[in-house]
């Protein structure tokens, strides 16, 4: 006889909210992360802001210890910040901490490198997934105990695919290190990929020959589903939409948790 079952409940996805915005240099990633509502930057290496942007920084971080630091004080502290933003978890920014302080804890015996290759064949990269796990826990507890959504902002590269069942291809994708990509995707809610749309104009240069330009357009586009063509996800029904600088926000707010969606004084209101 079948039993019953027991302890089911619904869920609904209305925690605070893990995003990565990702896309090549100067695309507007940390431009769009300013628009979130009462958001503190951990600037890893990162110095300054965009021409026009103003931002709440806790300032330039050059260690891993100095990052860690700062989560902390996040933590602890008594603020009224929603969003803690990552700027940016990238391979010559928050990575390279990473793999600086990997070198400084060094081998099995204590003996520190000066670079992650020197500890051979791999034992460096496979170290450093224990530091990176390190960071993300920490975050994970500042969402945990402050209720704070997160943002990772990270470059973008090019990666070959090669899938056993087809062709080889191409695809956008974060600049980090592949087993650490896997460990911020994992556990994300959204990864949005930025990227302007290109086409391409034919130029005659006589004798039957031809060539073509690429004409890049300033229109942004805000990938939130997968394609072959880059790495996204969502688990939150966002649609892929035009990135308008001050309008990004508003845009994605109709799909994030209703808490999350407003400012502490519009919470008041």
């Amino acid at each position: 006889m079948a039993r019953p079952l027991t302890g089911l409940r619904k869920v609904i996805n209305d925690g605070p909210p893990r995003i990565v915005i990702y896309g090549p240099a100067g695309i507007g990633k940390t431009t769009l992360a300013s628009e979130f509502r009462d958001a503190v930057f951990i600037q890893a290496c990162e110095d300054g802001a965009p021409e026009g942007v103003e931002l709440a920084s806790l300032g330039t971080l050059d260690t891993y210890g100095d990052v860690m630091n700062a989560i902390v004080d996040l933590q602890e502290s008594d603020h009224n910040f929603m969003w803690a933003v990552l700027d940016s978890f990238s391979s010559n920014t928050m990575q390279r901490l990473i793999f600086d302080e990997t070198c400084i804890r060094g081998d099995e015996h204590g003996k520190s490198k000066s670079s992650i290759e020197d500890f051979g064949y791999g034992k460096g990269y496979a170290k450093s997934l224990q530091v990176t796990q390190e960071l993300l826990d920490e975050l994970a507890k500042l969402r945990r105990m402050r209720g704070m959504g997160l943002i990772f902002l990270s470059h973008s590269n090019i990666t070959t695919m090669k899938p056993p069942d087809s062709v080889s291809y191409d695809r956008y994708g974060l600049d980090l290190y592949k087993d650490i990509v896997g460990m911020v995707e994992r556990d994300v809610d959204a990864v949005l990929f930025l990227k302007t749309r290109v086409s391409f104009q034919e130029e005659d240069l006589g004798f039957k020959k031809k060539r073509s330009i690429a004409k890049g357009g300033s229109t942004v586009f805000v990938h939130a589903n997968p394609n072959p063509a880059h790495m996204a996800k969502n688990r939150y029904g966002i649609s892929d939409f035009i990135y308008e600088r001050g309008n990004g926000f508003a845009e994605l707010a109709k799909y994030l948790p209703p808490q999350y969606a407003v400012a502490d004084s519009e919470q008041a209101a």
